[in-house]
């Protein structure tokens, strides 16, 4: 039994913990507010309580989907493609195996995810609103791959889901231990968190495997490329466009929506300060993707020096 095996049949959510159910007799918001930055508007303060906690359960349920979507459509369909032998490359048996591991992590994460959607539903009476019907990482997966050749796709893809892993990971951090959140809120992402940073290593290493092992044309074309799909990555755009459905639920006016929105959105801009940029570029020279391909673009966009 390889050794990251033997960690999983130990530790792995899905085999060692026990179903998260919601607990009435707990207290708090259900998403935290520092992941939610209209939550802090103003205009939003100014309509009290009860309009925050519409807001941060719309948050919630953007989240769900969000997770849903990722580990399903995007985290296992580019895992399937590895196992099953349509990539261009040669994986290790062990390598396979801890992508089967992960294969039934982010299934189950995805289950939870629309479990507690459900279950957040069941008790606030509070129905979703129209969800988006994409994430932003698959937005810039789909623009990008318009811009490479079909013979790169797949490993396009799956260096960005690795990029993605990594990510998510630092991100997910972020939002543990908030004292206003509800335990029930902060139990589901313990456990995403519990899987996730074993996952980031696997990803990690299969990065540096991936590079070592592509042409030189096909770092070449990633190279070209990689800049835009970050830009679009870590933009705002589908975030922005849910947000304004809320406020407008809130009964502000579309004029009132776009305003705040500008108010919150206005000074975005992705530097090389951005805190999952920094991430990225740190994953990236530690893998050695940071080369004579890749590194160009990124000084052109002030990235790197």
């Amino acid at each position: 039994m390889f050794q990251l095996q033997e960690k999983w049949e130990a530790r792995a959510t899905v085999r060692s913990r026990p179903y998260i159910s919601f607990d009435t007799n707990g207290a708090g918001y259900f998403y935290p507010i520092s992941r939610q930055p209209i939550a802090v508007h103003p205009k939003i303060l100014e309509k009290g309580d009860d309009a925050l906690k519409y807001l941060l359960i719309q948050s919630l349920y953007k989240y769900s989907n969000d997770i849903s979507s990722i580990e399903t459509r995007i985290v296992n369909t580019t895992i399937l493609k590895v196992i099953s032998g349509q990539l261009d490359l040669e994986f290790s048996d062990e390598q396979k195996l801890n992508l089967y591991t992960i294969m039934v992590d982010e299934a189950y994460h995805a289950y939870v995810a629309y479990d507690s959607l459900l279950q957040i539903e069941k008790e606030t009476g509070v129905k979703p609103l129209p969800l988006p019907k994409t994430i932003e990482i698959e937005r810039a997966i789909r623009i990008v791959k318009e811009k490479l050749p079909i013979k790169y796709h797949d490993i396009f893809e799956l260096i960005c889901v690795c990029l993605a892993e990594n990510t998510l990971t630092k991100e997910i951090v972020t939002m543990t231990d908030k004292d206003e959140t509800h335990p029930f809120f902060q139990k589901i992402i313990k456990d995403h968190l519990s899987d996730e940073t074993r996952h980031s290593g696997v990803f990690f290493h299969l990065l540096g495997h991936i590079w070592s092992k592509v042409d030189i044309d096909c770092k070449r074309n990633i190279g070209l490329v990689l800049v835009e799909f970050l830009d679009t990555y870590l933009g705002v755009s589908v975030q922005k466009e849910f947000d304004k459905q809320i406020l407008i639920e809130l009964n502000f006016s579309d004029l009132d929506a776009d305003l705040i929105l500008n108010d919150v959105y206005a000074g975005f801009s992705l530097t090389r300060n951005h805190p999952m940029l920094m991430n990225i570029l740190n994953l990236l020279e530690k893998s050695g993707m940071m080369d004579e391909y890749i590194s160009p673009s990124f000084k052109t966009r002030g990235w790197i020096l």
